[in-house]
């Protein structure tokens, strides 16, 4: 028996979704949007589509800078993270199944609070309580940190401050520290506010996180009145997203106060373009997803060419066609939810192809009236 051709249409379409089923799932990140901005310690919220060609869900995790902030395990994939400090995050999305096979969302960037293009610290001007900043001491060294709302080292009111009752055996007894990250060939320049009772002399070192701990970059300072210092200026020779940015604070009692820390890669705008403009044509999930009434589908392409967006109905039917020549770089196309003759489509799904030069790419989505 011959099968029909509208099966046959949506089988085809199916498979180029499904990248021929060879993934049993795929997963997109709905929220938060990419570039969205939020207030500095508010709360943001995560949520995921998952489509589900073969297997069962296990998990579904959050990640911002390379950490798992949270997971969830049922449907709908939805969860917040609270209290978020001021900083540049990069986030994505895994799902996980019951097979432990992993498939990952592209990742991109979110803004929290009035933070610097660029600055590769978070919670800089301590305004979050601490995190992820940590007070380390060593060697019979004891101090305390303590987020004082109206320090007033700069314009942000809040800073810490950092008092030593026993310096400890080593310069390097005391240590205040968070994550750090980075890339080849990219120079940092490190300024912060501080100042002290008296002069004091502190380490800013970025250091390994691993192996001997040792010190990748290092200046010293000289604390005393209260100012901006920096910058401290250095560039990376290779990647490594396992150090730790380090205030080194022993060998002396000196209390000391810090504020407003910033460490801006100079090329960020070139890794944000290298991220956000890849190597060959892409096709973005349609967001919102589901919609109602209208959704906009963004891709990309790498060279100046002519691009189909046509959208199909579950029969296999396209109801919707747009021709245009792009030059290279991401574009969009808006659907209103209707057809090209101004019928207002029901609620189901949808299967939208892109066509550039040789490049077929389908995804799915899903209208709700």
């Amino acid at each position: 028996m011959r099968t029909p051709v509208c099966a046959t249409i949506v089988f085809m379409l199916l498979s180029l979704v499904s990248g021929g089923f060879s993934q049993s799932m795929e997963i997109t990140l709905k929220s938060p949007s990419r570039n969205a901005r939020f207030v500095s310690c508010g709360d943001i919220p995560f949520a995921a589509d998952v489509v589900i060609h073969s297997g069962t869900v296990k998990r579904v995790d959050f990640y911002a800078n390379g950490a798992r902030v949270k997971g969830v395990t049922t449907a709908p994939y939805e969860a917040t993270w609270q209290g978020v400090a001021d900083g540049i995050y990069e986030i994505s999305a895994t799902v996980v199944d019951v097979d432990g096979a992993e498939f990952r969302t592209d990742s991109y960037f979110i803004f929290v609070g009035a933070v610097e293009a660029g600055n590769m610290i978070i919670n800089g001007e301590f305004n979050c309580e601490l995190l992820p900043w940590r007070l380390d001491n060593y060697v019979n060294a004891q101090s305390t940190i303590t987020v004082v709302p109206d320090l007033w080292l700069t314009d942000d009111s809040s800073g810490v401050l950092i008092e030593i009752t026993a310096q400890g055996d080593e310069f390097w007894a005391v240590q205040l520290m968070q994550p750090f990250k980075i890339k080849a060939g990219h120079t940092y320049d490190v300024t912060f506010a501080a100042q002290a009772d008296e002069p004091k002399l502190i380490y800013v070192d970025i250091s390994k996180n691993y192996d001997d701990y040792s010190q990748v970059h290092s200046a010293t300072f000289t604390i005393d009145e209260p100012e901006i210092y920096g910058p401290f200026a250095f560039t990376a020779a290779a990647d490594d997203d396992n150090l730790m940015f380090k205030f080194v604070l022993g060998g002396n009692t000196i209390p000391i106060e810090i504020d407003a820390v910033n460490v801006i890669d100079r090329q960020w705008t070139v890794a944000r373009s290298k991220q956000e403009f890849p190597a060959s044509p892409r096709l973005r999930q349609n967001f919102p997803n589901p919609f109602n009434p209208g959704t906009t589908i963004e891709y990309y392409i790498d060279e100046p060419t002519d691009v189909e967006i046509t959208i199909y109905n579950i029969e296999g039917h396209a109801i919707v066609s747009s021709h245009v020549h792009r030059d290279v770089g991401w574009h969009s196309f808006t659907w209103n939810g209707s057809t090209d003759d101004g019928t207002t489509c029901a609620s189901g799904v949808y299967i939208y192809r892109f066509s550039a030069g040789k490049v077929r790419l389908a995804k799915k989505m899903h209208l709700l009236r």
